[in-house]
């Protein structure tokens, strides 16, 4: 393995780590609430999940162990851009909680939190030039707009997260499997621009 596809596998790995932590947390979110979610939904999810934790691990220490000594392993400059986005997104996210509690619509709460979010992915698709992040900002903004349109009371809100959950979960899935089965430059006019 050479030096760029050890560093891209590394880096694949760290940004699955985080969409599927942060969609493990909203589909928690969404199962929590809703009341008619059995035990074998729990258990395909915690699989699901299991196999996606498994997946970001193995990149990852594949990644550091062959490029060793050869570079420092994540340490060095951040990109300014990904700052701005996150900035960015911690104050919509801040803007979407105080309009919630000002208007008394906090089940709104997870559609607007998650339109910022899919927001918040159109500015990484651009900093990572990967443009399987623009479907995902995408997807996300036209799954909460739906769900506000479509669904009424507790089922709103656990719909949004769970359907924001599926969404980080098979982007980060869609990214594994490209780095592992090396099909990188089959699938890089999706992933890269």
């Amino acid at each position: 393995m050479e030096a760029t596809a050890a560093r891209e596998m590394r880096k694949t790995g760290q940004r699955a780590l985080v969409g599927v932590l942060a969609g493990g947390a909203w589909i928690a979110w969404g199962v929590v609430l809703g009341d008619g979610i059995g035990l074998a939904v729990w258990v395909a999810l915690m699989v699901v999940g299991g196999i996606l934790l498994f997946g970001c691990g193995y990149c990852i220490a594949k990644g550091i162990r062959w490029l060793g000594n050869t570079e420092s392993s994540g340490q060095g400059q951040v990109n300014k851009g990904f700052l701005l986005v996150i900035a960015l997104e911690a104050a919509g996210v801040g803007g979407a909680i105080a309009a919630a509690q000002k208007l008394g619509r906090l089940e709104m709460l997870p559609i607007w939190i998650g339109i910022v979010i899919g927001l918040h992915f159109l500015g990484l698709a651009k900093v990572f030039r990967m443009a399987a992040y623009y479907a995902t900002g995408v997807g996300m903004m036209l799954w909460c707009v739906a769900v506000w349109l479509f669904a009424w009371g507790e089922w709103r809100v656990v719909a949004t997260c769970l359907g924001i959950g599926v969404i980080l979960w098979a982007t980060a899935a869609f990214n594994l499997y490209a780095v592992l089965s090396g099909e990188r430059k089959a699938v890089a006019g999706f992933l890269q621009r």
